[in-house]
């Protein structure tokens, strides 16, 4: 079935939110837990500013799936009587940290006559800087070797990622350039429906004819 606007798909969701009479409901949070991918792609087509929170429910499960691994694996250590070393700290994705900075700089920021919730971090007085940045500075570093020691700290697992730019595809898809949201390091473009920055106009004709020569 296709969802060529978004009164189509609203439609679509209210009814599987409520069936009607005799049927069970859904919350909006099961909801997202059925929706097949598909579902999703037209989601985020119609609705762009979806699209970054679903990246972040993404690699937050990601991240707490492992970190259950790294835990479990270290309970089965520890039933054995084996010694294990404490576990290296997970990569802190970028709203996180920028997330944990802002915390740490609201009580400074409350009792300050310069800074103010809507300025760069450049922008605060000293004070306010230092109290932002000290949140990052008491978060313990990674365990494990230092690149100074001629060895390489554990691989970052690449689970947040940012697009740097993107070009259509064909067929109201749009081909996205990646980078990883805590290592900047590149990762392989993909390719899904829909704009990933809100505002974007879409082109069908051009689109259509750029299609058509991809399959000439």
């Amino acid at each position: 079935m296709q969802y060529e606007t978004p009164e189509q798909l609203r439609d679509f969701l209210k009814l599987c939110l409520d069936p009607g009479p005799g049927r069970e409901k859904r919350t909006p949070a099961k909801l997202i837990e059925v929706l097949p991918e598909p579902m999703h792609a037209a989601l985020i087509q119609h609705a762009p500013h979806l699209r970054q929170l679903r990246h972040r429910v993404d690699a937050l499960t990601a991240q707490r799936q492992a970190a259950q691994q790294t835990y479990a694996d270290a309970l089965a250590a520890w039933i054995r009587g084996d010694e294990q070393p404490a576990p290296a700290r997970l990569p802190l994705p970028l709203l996180d940290a920028v997330t944990l900075t802002y915390d740490a700089a609201v009580p400074h920021i409350d009792d300050c006559a310069v800074c103010r919730p809507d300025m760069r971090l450049a922008e605060m007085c000293a004070d306010g800087q230092a109290a932002a940045v000290a949140a990052l500075d008491a978060t313990p570093p990674p365990a494990g070797p230092r690149p100074h020691d001629g060895e390489h700290l554990p691989a970052c697992a690449h689970v947040a990622w940012e697009v740097t730019r993107e070009v259509p595809a064909g067929d109201f898809r749009y081909r996205k350039y990646r980078k990883c949201a805590d290592c900047d390091e590149p990762l392989e473009p993909v390719v899904e429906h829909g704009p990933h920055w809100a505002g974007v106009q879409h082109d069908r004709a051009a689109d259509a004819e750029q299609h058509a020569r991809a399959q000439a």
